[in-house]
């Protein structure tokens, strides 16, 4: 119905709506100059842009290239192998300030024998890992599970640190029952 309604209204005040008429020659000139104007600074802009792009791209290739040649041993392999022997320094740190917290604590760990059993098995599984790594080189699936084992050992060695104080906790407690009795 608005359309209707819009359409008679236009119809009845088309005189009084026409007042002035456009001039169309110049409309047409100023619109095929903002045409071709932007255009083609929005194309050579667009150009550069992409050549831009691909040099930055073959120079970063060429670069990336002329290094390996550069320096053969600093290949993929090498970095991951720096990255492997960094972990496992890493590891052994840790494992290492573990025992010395254990040791700290002057208690017998042999109270926990299910750990201590826990520990030299996974201990036999880290020999078998060594030999076979020795046997058929450092192949990804030997070092993935090495990383494995060392989680492990520190997750135990963790939970041997904490069943150490659970022990020193009840002892605690004990002794304080003990004098309040």
């Amino acid at each position: 119905m608005k359309i209707k309604d819009l359409e008679k209204y236009i119809s009845n005040n088309r005189k009084r709506l026409d007042v002035e008429s456009a001039d169309d020659k110049m409309i047409w000139q100023e619109i095929q100059s903002h045409l071709s104007g932007k255009d083609n600074l929005k194309r050579k802009y667009l150009f550069w842009k992409a050549a831009a792009l691909i040099l930055a791209f073959v120079t970063a290739g060429i670069v990336v290239l002329y290094e390996i040649k550069q320096n053969p041993e600093q290949n993929g392999h090498d970095i991951a192998e720096k990255s492997f022997l960094s972990q496992q320094h890493m590891y052994n740190k840790a494992i290492n300030a573990r025992w010395q917290e254990i040791d700290s604590q002057q208690l017998d760990i042999e109270d926990f024998p299910w750990l201590m059993n826990e520990l030299e098995e996974i201990e036999k599984v880290h020999l078998e890992y060594l030999k076979d790594m020795k046997k058929m080189g450092e192949r990804p699936e030997i070092k993935h599970a090495l990383q494995k084992y060392y989680v492990q050992k520190i997750r135990l060695l963790d939970r041997l640190l904490n069943e150490i104080e659970k022990k020193q906790n009840y002892e605690n407690r004990k002794e304080n029952d003990n004098i309040i009795y």
